[in-house]
């Protein structure tokens, strides 16, 4: 919360600061500063004009030898986080497509945004298992980047059946050794052991066999609840309500190009930061889709290592309840960051503008949320295969 406090500080010290530039008007024109007020101010802003005693006048801007020396150092720094943003972007197209209907969309302006990243807009960042591009959109063109995943998610899934196949196994034949065991037994303390194992192992056995339709079903009810927020944001669209991001694509590059000195390090600081959360998005969302395909895969080894705690007198379901909280936080923390983008980016674009780094700060905010909610509700998305 400090960290957040200090960031949430700076950058209003920067907007208010670096993003306001000043005006000078030409030695000929007799200003009175009574004749100001918030109109002109905002008009001299915005078109570099200025409204005295009726007349309206063009002024200059002044500019320092710190400000030229920073702005001409922030260009190529600039330009490199660009190309940064646009690696991304040939990435996920390359990856194609799922929901194009936004006005907005990637597919539309080819720019990578963390709304397309949390509304589900790219395949490439779907981790369904049982979703391959082709399924999702039959009209895709195939790339190298869309046969590597679907490659990965059809390897992942024989390793899912054949695992799955071969604890299957391992249960049964454990069962029949067991039941062999509990009826050759004499005392009563060998057979209150074997009836629990027994039960033990048809509880790992219920769980292998369930796990797959556990996942289907998280899956499926994941599906609804980006489906009722996607139909939220176009709603929104249709109502023109606009997100900040959005806006702020839209007008960035004109505005740097029009910048200079001061300004130009300042709107370069605020895209630099956006590119930065964006980017940070964009990994968060690949990692996610591994972390799912690799709890999917290592499903069925749960319900083992399940019955060999409860053999060993640990507490077994620790084995079950990290996975399945492993599972479940990867894969709703999508559904959280559209719901609170969906609350703040939109709602907030009018503020956001007036003070673009305040729109930056929801979007780092919004990145950190599942850290939030982990500490608040103790759930950890780590990938657990062994309850420690």
């Amino acid at each position: 919360m400090k960290k957040l406090s200090v960031v949430l500080l700076v950058m209003l010290m920067l907007n208010f600061i670096i993003c306001g530039f000043s005006y000078a008007a030409p030695e000929d024109i007799d200003v009175d500063a009574s004749s100001f007020n918030m109109s002109s101010i905002h008009q001299a802003d915005q078109e570099g004009t200025v409204e005295i005693e009726g007349h309206k006048k063009e002024i200059g801007t002044t500019q320092s030898i710190v400000g030229s020396i920073a702005g001409t150092i922030m260009s190529p720094i600039i330009e490199l986080f660009g190309g940064v943003s646009g690696m991304g972007s040939i990435i996920t197209e390359m990856g194609g497509y799922y929901r194009t209907e936004s006005e907005f969309g990637a597919d539309k302006d080819g720019i990578l945004k963390v709304s397309s990243i949390v509304f589900g807009e790219y395949l490439l960042l779907d981790p369904a298992i049982t979703k391959t591009a082709a399924n999702l959109n039959p009209s895709i063109t195939p790339t190298g980047i869309i046969a590597l995943m679907d490659l990965i998610k059809e390897l992942c899934s024989s390793a899912f059946t054949v695992i799955r196949a071969v604890a299957l196994g391992f249960f049964i034949i454990l069962i029949l050794v067991t039941a062999i065991r509990l009826a050759l037994s004499t005392t009563a303390v060998d057979i209150a052991k074997f009836k629990a194992l027994i039960v033990d192992w048809a509880v790992g056995l219920g769980f292998t066999f369930a796990v797959k339709y556990i996942f289907l079903l998280l899956n499926a009810l994941l599906d609804v609840f980006m489906e009722a927020l996607w139909s939220a944001r176009m709603a929104l669209e249709t109502s023109n309500n606009s997100s900040f991001e959005f806006v702020f694509y839209e007008d960035i590059w004109q505005t740097i190009a029009q910048a200079g000195g001061m300004q130009l390090v300042g709107y370069g600081i605020l895209y630099i930061f956006l590119i930065w959360v964006t980017f940070k998005f964009f990994l968060k969302y690949i990692m996610r889709v591994f972390k799912i395909l690799f709890l999917v895969v290592m499903g069925p080894i749960v319900g083992v290592v399940y019955t060999f705690q409860k053999a060993g007198e640990k507490n077994g379901s620790d084995a079950i309840m990290k996975w399945f909280s492993s599972y479940c936080m990867n894969l709703y923390i999508q559904p959280i960051h559209a719901i609170i983008y969906l609350i703040f980016m939109f709602s907030a674009t009018e503020i956001a503008m007036s003070a673009p780094f305040l729109g930056i700060i929801f979007l780092w905010a919004l990145e950190r949320a599942d850290k939030i909610i982990k500490a608040i509700t103790g759930i950890n998305d780590k990938v657990y295969v062994v309850g420690k």
